[in-house]
Parts: structure tokens; C-alpha cells; sequence
């Protein structure tokens, strides 16, 4: 439990007379040492003009929170006024009440809504001169720095990231959503020491910014590149068609982000036809694709993944976070295609760790993010010796070494093959979506011998490893 003395006078300093904990604590720092920060106004402008849509001349983009992904890059929906899509009718129809307005270059958007699950939390949005033909929903706010928009992007994401949580109000439950008003982004103080360091050597941070930029999205090439390998090994040796990938439209899941195609989607069932134990009449459930990838595995040869494991498929632990800790805990954020990245910052005590046997981190296990679009369907390997813990959104697979190959697993899951059966088994709205331990232990795989896994896995590693497109 947390607890604070404060007065009410202090109390009286916000017109809403806030209260709560992280609220006050940020309020009686800056109240008591009001010469170290720099207000929110010095560093930072809000625009609020909205735009006549009437005068975008053809194609455009328009960005809602949904297009924007954990990492801050945006996947905008291109719309053309002069070819209206039916599909895309929606879009146009908020176009048109007026809430559209227009992004400039080095301009941040800051999404107000932040969904209250720790893994989710608030999304950001710089504009570099490849996005200056975007225009975004009222959804966000848009701030224009008054000093360097590339540092300050990152230290809105990092450094005073705390703070923006801690002005945020806090909707009801667990669940419940956190919104920051434009009024309340005035109450964001800036440290002087850390922002006069930044002016002084704006050139060099600057530069070290672009160059890791380039070396990020330079990965992010790679593990495009990597989807594409796996693809294409994986439908010569299983004989389908290697350009099914672009059939998949985009949807909630990890896997689907990547592509573009957002048109409507449709397909022709029979009530007789549905046989499912759990009858599902969405799109995503009967979309002919997923009937495809079905057919192609019938043809392999096929198991589930609840055939190939030692004991059934569970989720992490909700953590009991300890700032004395030392084991760290793994985050949807940190599972990616490159393996488990270890930049870990939270941690729980010897303690707890000591009590969560089924969730203590053994080399070889598989880890599936579970919660939440769109990270939702991420998979790898824990190949690390330290202890580590999941937390409850990360779902912990465990293989019979002796029936089934691990890595030539989490190839699969990030194939077509994988990804469409995710998209097709999540469940929930929004964007808080599920997917469930029983969903993932009926997942279908090939029922080829380990000789042959070991060979295919060969393949793929080799073409990554030596970046042979």
C-alpha cells in the first residue's frame, strides 16, 4: 500500500483537486523546486487547427490510434477521395464530420486514450519528411517541440515518460482506460539539467539518434526479410503457392501487421458447413485463406501442438514487482524475432521467483505473447542461462525434445501456415484481445519427422544468418 501526507493546500493547486498518489509526488517536487524544470509551454507547442477535408487534392492517409504500432511507426490506411472505396466508407465518414486534421514534419502525436494494461501504454508518433502526407484522427494530440524534435520524441518515450503516467487520469478497473487532457500536458515540468545538456549538444545526440534510426530500421528490413525466407522454404517444401502471404489481410495479430491490404473481406458459408465446437461466424473464422492454409496442412500431414508437449501450455505470472529484485521479468515487449531481448527493468525478488516453479525460464522453452493487438502472436525461444520470469501476457510452451524441433516451431508460427491460424483463434474486442492456452495447444503443425524439421530449420537459419534475399 501506498502512502503519502500532503496538504490540502496543495490539493488546491489543481483545479480538479487530484489526489492520487503518483499525482501528488510529481506535483511536490516540482512545487518545491519550481527552479529546476522547465514547464511544458518552453519546450512544446499544440496544434489544433482541423482541416477542410474538401481541400485534399486525391490520395492521402489518415492514422487513427489502431495504426499506429508499440514501436511508434505508423501503418496508415491510404484513402483517395477522387476513388471512394466502399470498404473504406467508415474512414471517410469521420473524415467528414471534421475530425481530420493534418501532421507536419518533426510534429509528435501523442494518443490521449492509453489502455491501462502496463503493456499497452500510450502511443507515440514522430513525422519524418516519408509521412508528411498524413492526416490523423482527433484522437491524438499533436505537439510540435520547439527544440529538437528527434531528441525530444525519445524523451517523451523514456525519460519523462514516468511523468506522463503520472498525470494521467485513471478510468475505473484494471482494465479501465487512462486519458491525458491537452491541460494536463501543462502540468508536465522538464528537468533543466537534462534539457540544457540536450541544447548544448544537440548536433551529436542528433546524429547519434539518425544513426540508430537507420540501425533499427535496418532490423526491421531484416526481420521482413526473415518472413519472406521462411516463406519461401516453407511452400517449396510443402508445395503450396509462395504468394499466399499476400492474400493475408491485415488484421490484429503480430504476424498480419505487416501488410497493407485492408480491403473488405467476405466469403460464402453454409450453416451445414460450420461444424466447429465453438460455432464462430466471423470473417476471420470462414475467410477462405484460413480454409487454404487448413487444406495444405491436411495435405502434409498434420498434429497439434497439444500432441508434441510435456505438460499444457500456461501463462506468466502477474509479477510482484520488486525494486530490490534481481530476477528479471519478461514483457510481450520483449520477445521479438531475434530472440528475447534482455533489456529488462523490472524485476521481482528471489522470493517470489522461488515460489512459481511452473514459471521459472528453462533453456528451449517457447514463448507466445498472448495479450493485446498487435503484438499479440510474437514468438521465440528462451535460450538464455539467467533466471527469468514471464508475466501473465506471455503464454510459456513446452516441447518433447524427442518429437518435435523448438526452433523449426517457431518458424512455423511466423509463417503464413502459423499466423493465419492466430488471427483466426484470438478472441475479444478492441484491443484487448486474448489468446487463450486451450486455442494455442489446438494450433495445427506438420507432421513431418524430426529429420526433416532439422533440415528445413538448417535451410532457414543459413539464408538469415548470411542474409542471402
Amino acid at each position: 500500500m501506498k502512502i503519502f501526507n500532503t496538504s490540502l493546500n496543495l490539493i488546491g493547486k489543481e483545479e480538479s483537486l487530484r489526489g492520487d498518489f503518483n499525482f501528488q509526488l510529481l506535483v511536490k517536487d516540482q512545487d518545491e523546486n519550481p527552479e529546476e524544470y522547465y514547464s511544458f509551454e518552453d519546450l512544446f507547442e499544440i496544434r489544433k487547427n482541423k482541416i477542410d477535408y474538401s481541400n485534399i487534392d486525391g490520395k492521402f492517409n489518415y492514422c487513427q490510434i489502431g495504426d499506429v504500432d508499440a514501436d511508434g511507426f505508423s501503418n496508415p490506411v491510404e484513402l483517395d477521395f477522387e476513388v471512394r472505396e466502399i470498404m473504406n466508407e467508415s474512414y471517410y465518414k469521420k473524415i467528414e464530420k471534421g475530425d481530420i486534421m493534418k501532421a507536419n514534419k518533426n510534429d509528435i502525436l501523442f494518443s490521449f486514450l492509453i489502455p491501462y494494461d502496463f503493456d499497452n501504454t500510450g502511443k507515440f508518433l514522430r513525422i519524418t519528411e516519408i509521412e508528411e502526407n498524413i492526416y490523423y484522427s482527433t484522437a491524438f494530440i499533436d505537439i510540435i517541440p520547439k527544440v529538437c524534435p528527434e531528441v525530444m520524441y525519445y524523451l517523451l518515450k523514456s525519460v519523462f515518460y514516468n511523468n506522463l503516467v503520472s498525470i494521467a487520469r485513471i478510468g475505473k478497473g484494471y482494465t479501465g482506460y487512462a486519458t491525458i487532457s491537452e491541460d494536463d500536458l501543462y502540468k508536465l515540468r522538464f528537468s533543466k539539467k537534462i534539457i540544457d545538456n540536450i541544447k548544448i549538444n544537440e548536433v551529436k545526440v542528433r546524429d547519434k539518434i539518425i544513426q540508430y534510426e537507420s540501425e533499427i530500421n535496418d532490423i526491421k528490413k531484416m526481420i521482413l526479410k526473415q518472413e519472406y525466407i521462411i516463406n519461401e522454404i516453407f511452400s517449396r517444401y510443402f508445395r503450396y503457392d509462395k504468394n499466399l502471404i499476400y492474400n493475408v489481410h491485415k488484421g490484429m495479430t503480430y504476424g498480419t501487421q505487416r501488410d497493407g491490404n485492408t480491403k473488405m473481406s467476405k466469403f460464402n458459408v453454409k450453416l451445414s458447413e460450420i461444424n466447429d465446437t465453438k460455432v464462430r461466424l466471423s470473417v476471420r473464422s470462414n475467410n477462405p485463406i484460413i480454409n487454404e492454409v487448413y487444406e495444405i496442412l491436411d495435405n502434409i500431414g498434420n498434429k497439434k501442438i497439444k500432441d508434441i508437449i510435456i505438460e499444457n501450455v500456461h501463462r506468466g505470472k502477474s509479477p510482484q514487482y520488486d525494486e530490490n529484485g534481481t530476477i528479471p521479468v519478461i514483457k510481450t515487449a520483449h520477445v521479438t524475432n531475434n530472440g528475447i531481448a534482455q533489456e529488462f527493468t523490472e524485476f521481482v525478488s528471489e522470493e517470489f521467483y522461488d515460489k512459481k516453479l511452473d514459471s521459472q525460464m528453462n533453456i528451449g522453452d517457447i514463448l507466445l505473447t498472448s495479450t493485446g493487438k498487435p503484438s499479440i502472436g510474437k514468438i521465440a525461444i528462451y535460450n538464455l542461462d539467467d533466471k527469468a520470469i514471464p508475466d501473465g501476457h506471455v503464454s510459456i510452451i513446452r516441447i518433447d525434445k524427442s518429437k518435435y524441433s523448438g526452433e523449426f516451431l517457431v518458424y512455423f508460427i511466423r509463417s503464413v501456415l502459423g499466423y493465419v491460424q492466430l488471427e483466426k483463434e484470438f478472441v475479444g474486442c478492441t484491443n484487448q484481445i486474448e489468446l487463450y492456452s486451450d486455442s494455442i495447444e489446438n494450433l495445427v503443425i506438420p507432421d513431418i519427422s524430426l529429420k526433416e524439421q532439422e533440415k528445413i530449420v538448417e535451410e532457414i537459419r543459413e539464408k538469415i544468418n548470411n542474409r542471402v534475399y
